[in-house]
């Protein structure tokens, strides 16, 4: 019921022309401040591919559509490029500017999300995690909610496998206890559950799926029929709309890594996408959206012109971080009206939510 009169009240502002009114009198920043997009996958039938769907990171082909024609007729959609240009030189960004990001390098990019971004004439940038290409891995966040919501271990196997745990000081996260209280949270909850591994390094984060796994019986593996991921064939194919950017080599979590580790994954990954599609990489976005000061520092130094986080945002214009520029997710259900169906007024609500507007 609260989530009806939510969207009604919100359809009831956006229509009436008042929720514009607002932010044109009192948030002029947000005609000023860039509106730069994450996607991750889109898929054609969300309820038939649910095997390698992750909630948050998704959105349907026909919502896809129905953004994309939103954005064109509201803002001035460029390129990424284009916008690190204008901040590098400090020009002023046209009113209403917006930008089309995606990250990991999902084969559906190619599939699904290419045609509606041909169908509209915009450009994006896909941001791929190279030791993934043309391959069949896929990552580790995705295969631990898959183990979580589909390998069916008791609340008790759960507990074991973190009671088990050989922490020791480097590889334990600060704000870990391991109790039974916050054990059954975690075992409910699959993006905590997720938040929490983020905190463990990879080796101990491998060890628990595995662990896992082997308590389920849920192979990973067995489930996987096809190629999840682009390939460079479709990657080169799209480069006459879209830009690639750099994700790094393994999507590891840079906060956790040590400075040459760091530095490999920045120049390794640029190396490659450039002698594969014959293009300058330029841009790079953090996994995960971790970084540091010093790692920002390391992104400069290996040859890129900015880096994208993904913590929502962004930040005033005049004071642009080009190695910190943020992003608003998007997702199927953040514009899902009454019905499930898109709703224009969610949407509007939705990306002019962003932090110093709304």
């Amino acid at each position: 019921m609260r989530r009806t009169f939510k969207h009604i009240l919100i359809a009831a502002l956006y229509y009436s022309g008042l929720l514009a009114l607002y932010l044109f009198l009192f948030k002029p920043s947000v005609r000023k401040t860039p509106l730069i997009l994450m996607f991750h996958q889109v898929f054609k039938n969300p309820e038939k591919e649910n095997i390698l769907i992750q909630d948050g990171l998704h959105v349907s082909q026909d919502t896809f559509d129905k953004q994309l024609s939103y954005l064109k007729k509201k803002y001035n959609v460029i390129s990424l490029s284009q916008l690190v240009e204008l901040l590098e030189k400090h020009q002023s960004l046209p009113k209403k500017t917006a930008v089309i990001t995606f990250d990991d390098g999902w084969r559906d990019n190619y599939q699904y999300a290419y045609p509606v971004l041909k169908k509209h004439n915009l450009p994006a940038i896909i941001f791929i995690t190279t030791d993934f290409i043309e391959s069949q891995k896929i990552f580790w966040f995705l295969e631990a909610a898959l183990l979580h919501q589909k390998g069916r271990l008791s609340e008790g196997q759960f507990y074991k496998i973190f009671e088990d745990l050989p922490t020791t000081k480097e590889n334990l996260p600060e704000t870990s206890s391991f109790n039974r209280k916050n054990i059954k949270f975690l075992y409910h909850n699959t993006e905590s559950f997720l938040e929490f591994l983020k905190q463990f390094d990879s080796s101990m984060i491998s060890s628990i799926l595995d662990r896992m796994s082997e308590l389920s019986g849920f192979r990973l593996l067995d489930r996987l029929t096809e190629r999840w991921m682009l390939n460079w064939d479709e990657i080169k194919a799209m480069t006459d709309l879209v830009e690639i950017g750099s994700h790094g080599c393994s999507h590891r979590i840079m906060t956790r890594l040590r400075p040459e580790e760091i530095m490999k994954e920045l120049t390794a990954s640029k190396k490659i996408i450039e002698e594969k599609t014959g293009q300058p990489v330029s841009l790079f976005a953090y996994p995960n959206g971790d970084y540091s000061a010093e790692i920002e520092k390391m992104v400069c130094q290996a040859g890129y012109r900015a880096a994208i986080a993904t913590s929502q945002g962004p930040s005033s214009p005049d004071g642009y971080e080009l190695f910190a520029i943020k992003r608003l997710g998007v997702h199927e259900g953040m514009a899902a009206g009454i019905g499930g169906c898109f709703s224009r007024a969610l949407f509007y609500f939705a990306i002019n939510r962003r932090k110093n507007i709304l």
